[in-house]
């Protein structure tokens, strides 16, 4: 939901559902700046955003709280528009 929020697009965009259960699968997330080129985020937002959608269990966050906190870390602002 993160991922969508700041670039307005879903992380893995098939039109078949196959293929986009495959990508969910086996597809590295992608990169904020990847998804939408005018958006610069701090490293550490495209970390957090990779680790809430890692696909193995063990390397996601533990709960949302964990996620939270992590998220407060990250310096202000943590993306921001560019021109």
């Amino acid at each position: 939901v993160l991922f969508e929020l700041l670039t307005g697009i879903w992380p893995f965009m098939e039109e078949e559902v196959s293929d986009l259960f495959r990508a969910h699968a086996l597809e590295p997330v992608p990169t904020l700046a990847s998804a939408r080129a005018a958006l610069s985020a701090r490293p550490e937002l495209d970390a957090l955003i990779a680790k809430a959608m890692a696909k193995s269990q063990v390397e996601r966050f533990t709960d949302a709280n964990a996620m939270r906190m992590a998220l407060g870390q990250i310096p202000r602002p943590a993306a921001w528009l560019i021109a």
